[in-house]
């Protein structure tokens, strides 16, 4: 089967042959409903809305009505489309829909289109679609609300949603106080983050080893490539985190390296024995500048230069899945082994870059998700809280690699290891909420709380 994208949805309701939807599923851009709103109840108009708001404060899409869904014993990112239930168009007024909708979200979404589309072989019948284009980044959020004309002691209701994976999500109340909170105090922090760009780049006006960003990247690329080289890991699936620093140092050759080893833990301490451990035994080989670190050679292992930069990589195969594949299923990524793991590699790193008596407060820290469809199979990745364990979506990987990277203050493993963890959860279509282990600090932002996975 053809993979199933906004174009072939479009092409089918041009055509009215809905049968070909069956087998589908329910993704982050498509939503399916078995029967019209109830528009004459407020809280259906409400749903309606909350629906369309949570499509456009992603990327758009749409909801077709119509359609009946069913979960499936084998999990899946979404419903699948078991039956197509086609109606009179009498049952569904789009004005009166698109009404509604300007009159429940604001703002109110460009471009939305609700058309009515009939079957290919019964004119009189068919389904009703929703189509909520891409909105501009500036217009965002949409909010949706409803205010009950009919019964004040119910009160007015105003929400944020967003799609999340194959369902509508909305946030939590202590979320959205929080971003209201963060942007009432917005001109204290673009202050704030102007000055500390300022030092920046006047820090970077004066490298010392003269390198660009650009450079200092490509050069950290090819310690990567190499790394895999050596170990022989290209073809697996991976994730590698590697680091390096905007104003490195010249490069040089660690004048004792067993004594810059004995000075870091070889475990981050605190973190629970029988866990994911990062790091187990040295090698130190003469004819390289650097130090290595491994368990086995095919699971992980991590690079240290003496520029400061270095090159983690596992595994992930062995170190952060069930054996799902064993039991038919996907592979699925553990969340706290995906937690605990890049916690102790940047808590090993920075450790590290303080033993080097480096005075940066800022590095760049790369992540690469390499290989998330070998052999076809999609890589998942669940959400859960911490307590108790209590899954939610699991969402396939959308492409087969991932890379990105980011700036991190080297004072704070717990809040960087909360970025890196972000920009994975984001890539796989969930929101910063739904990221597990974590907490909020005093200046409303999150981080990795270790205490909910130490010893």
């Amino acid at each position: 089967m053809a993979q199933f994208t906004i174009d072939k949805l479009e092409d089918i309701l041009a055509r009215g042959a809905f049968d070909e939807l069956r087998g589908e599923y329910e993704n982050q851009w498509f939503d399916a409903k078995k029967q019209p709103y109830q528009i004459e109840f407020e809280r259906q108009k409400a749903e309606m809305a909350r629906d369309v708001a949570s499509l456009a404060n992603l990327d758009g899409g749409y909801i077709l009505i119509g359609v009946r869904t069913e979960s499936e014993s084998v999990p899946h990112a979404g419903d699948i489309i078991k039956e197509i239930h086609p109606f009179e168009p009498a049952l569904v007024d789009t004005d009166q829909l698109e009404k509604i909708l300007r009159s429940s979200i604001i703002p109110v979404p460009d471009g939305i289109e609700i058309r009515w589309n009939p079957t290919s072989d019964e004119l009189d019948k068919g389904v009703v679609s929703i189509r909520v284009p891409p909105q501009p980044d500036t217009s965002k959020p949409f909010l949706h609300y409803y205010v009950n004309d009919k019964d004040k002691r119910d009160g007015v209701y105003v929400g944020y949603a967003m799609r999340i994976g194959s369902t509508t999500q909305s946030q939590a109340i202590q979320d959205v106080q929080r971003w209201l909170r963060a942007g009432l105090n917005y001109e204290r922090e673009i202050v704030s983050r102007l000055e500390a760009m300022e030092a920046r780049l006047q820090s970077m006006s004066e490298p010392r080893t003269g390198e660009s960003f650009d450079d200092l990247e490509q050069k950290n690329d090819k310690k990567k490539v190499e790394h895999l080289v050596k170990f022989g890991l290209s073809e697996e699936r991976l994730l590698i985190i590697s680091a390096f620093l905007a104003n490195p140092k010249a490069q040089i050759s660690f004048h004792d390296r067993p004594a810059i080893v004995a000075s870091l833990n070889q475990l981050t301490e605190g973190l629970r024995n029988g866990g994911w451990k990062a790091l187990y035994s040295v090698e130190i080989a003469d004819d390289s500048p650097a130090i290595v670190r491994t368990a086995r050679k095919d699971l992980k292992a991590i690079e240290l230069f003496p520029d400061g930069s270095a090159v983690y990589e596992c595994n992930l195969n062995v170190l952060c899945f069930t054996s799902g594949e064993l039991l038919g299923t996907p592979p699925r990524i553990v969340p706290v082994a995906l937690v605990e793991v890049v916690y102790q590699y940047l808590s090993y790193y920075f450790d590290f870059l303080r033993t080097l008596e480096v005075d940066d407060q800022k590095c760049f820290v790369k992540i690469d998700l390499l290989n998330m469809h070998k052999d076809g199979v999609k890589t998942t990745l669940p959400s859960y809280t911490a307590a108790p364990m209590t899954f939610y979506d699991v969402v396939e990987a959308p492409e087969n690699d991932f890379s990105k990277i980011i700036e991190v203050d080297t004072s704070s493993a717990n809040r960087a290891t909360f970025l890196l963890l972000s920009e994975i959860y984001r890539w796989f279509g969930f929101s910063d909420t739904q990221i597990p282990y974590k907490t909020e600090d005093g200046s409303a932002e999150y981080q990795t709380d270790i205490s909910t996975f130490i010893s």
